[in-house]
């Protein structure tokens, strides 16, 4: 077998992993068809030798967060073998989702088939929420998600805002791929508000006008779409008084609202700690420890192992160097995203910026990126911006073989 058929069947094997992860991703085998690709593009290099060339930031800004973040991770913790192995866990893993399109090229029809099969996964659990509430399930139903019900919301924030941009795009032409991604957003607001994660009914308040007036040339048409869809999510809510409820409780911080005023406590707890430690925090993991010996509130009834928000979480664990360079990471992501999209006027484009707007909003109230209890998100995370970098030609290679 010549090397150039070696080399094509790799590239299968490896698309063959993502799409096998696009269909798993929800359950507790997610993050192993990940590995299992980068593995293959691992093997890939023993016949390739490819030159890569970089026509963006992006990856200096990922290289300054991890980099601060050890940092802090070795003023505080001596290398202490947990705190190693969590932050190997949760910041340096989840790269192989970038480090893959290094070497694995990802074409636009493929993005397509993979975006396909991520909508199919989310719309059979979308299905099973509904059928759970059908029969009266009350809480935060997942559906097949094996994990906190907060991963499914963050999954939401990232995938979603792709899905939508691409059900406004008449123009897919790989077997009408919009009519499955228009179901998909059919099926999961509704699926969505019965999750009652109130801080993503916020960031898709913001972000599905967004995207559709910016997809949409007709600008009536547009508004159209965004009446007949708040009046379609309108009709849900009444369906739901639960829902109803922890939407009218979003704006009330009282003690009785525990949700809300205890959120506030943690954040003041999390500055509190920055304040006492302000160049590099308690150290990276050390969170937990130092809230419950020493920072929690007499007034808290809960034990949080973070500060239900991303960055005052860097910002008490890695003090200004993780903070900053977590602002900067964001930053930067978007504003390149906003610069692409107005140059270039594509899909991937307006959907990665609205990822990032929805991500970003996420992260207002819970610790959704390189954090420990939600590690999974930052793999997806990399990913989306490997698919975007590649696609826009931010990452180009030069092969040669071996």
């Amino acid at each position: 077998m010549s090397k150039e058929k070696i080399i094509s069947s790799l590239d299968n094997l490896i698309f063959a992993c993502l799409v096998i992860y696009s269909l798993t991703f929800i359950t507790n085998i997610n993050t192993k068809f990940l590995f299992f690709a980068f593995y293959i593009c691992i093997l890939k290099l023993f016949f390739i030798k490819p030159k890569i060339n970089l026509s963006t930031k992006h990856i200096h800004f990922i290289i300054l967060f991890i980099t601060c973040l050890f940092i802090s991770l070795i003023s505080n913790n001596l290398l202490q073998l947990d705190n190693i192995t969590e932050y190997k866990s949760d910041v340096l893993n989840p790269l192989i989702g970038l480090i893959i399109f290094f070497i694995y090229k990802i074409t636009y029809k493929k993005f397509l088939i993979l975006l396909s099969t991520f909508s199919i996964s989310l719309s059979i659990n979308a299905l099973i929420i509904l059928y759970h509430s059908y029969l009266g399930e009350v809480g935060r139903p997942v559906g097949l998600c094996d994990f906190h019900y907060m991963f499914l919301a963050g999954v939401n924030l990232l995938i979603i805002p792709f899905i939508l941009t691409y059900s406004l795009n008449n123009t897919t032409y790989y077997n009408k791929l919009h009519w499955l991604f228009r179901f998909t957003i059919f099926i999961n607001i509704p699926a969505l508000i019965f999750e009652n994660t109130r801080i993503v009914w916020l960031a898709f308040c913001i972000i599905f006008p967004l995207v559709i007036f910016l997809a949409i040339k007709n600008k009536l048409k547009a508004f159209l779409i965004i009446c007949c869809i708040a009046i379609y999510s309108f009709g849900i809510f009444q369906i739901s008084p639960q829902s109803t409820n922890r939407f009218e409780s979003i704006t009330n911080n009282s003690y009785e609202n525990q949700p809300n005023y205890e959120r506030l406590l943690m954040w003041q707890s999390a500055s509190n700690m920055f304040i006492d430690h302000p160049i590099f925090g308690v150290g990276y993991g050390n969170y937990y420890t130092n809230y419950i010996s020493e920072y929690r509130s007499p007034f808290a009834r809960e034990y949080q192992r973070h500060p239900h928000n991303t960055f005052l979480e860097k910002l008490s664990e890695a003090g200004l160097l993780g903070g900053i360079s977590y602002l900067l990471l964001i930053i930067y992501f978007i504003f390149n995203s906003i610069k692409t999209f107005i140059q270039t006027n594509n899909s991937i484009s307006l959907s990665y910026l609205a990822c990032l707007l929805a991500y970003s909003i996420g992260c207002l109230t819970d610790c959704l990126f390189s954090s420990y209890n939600l590690k999974e998100l930052t793999y997806i995370f990399y990913l989306l911006t490997g698919i975007y970098l590649i696609l826009n030609s931010y990452i180009t290679r030069e092969v040669s073989y071996e």
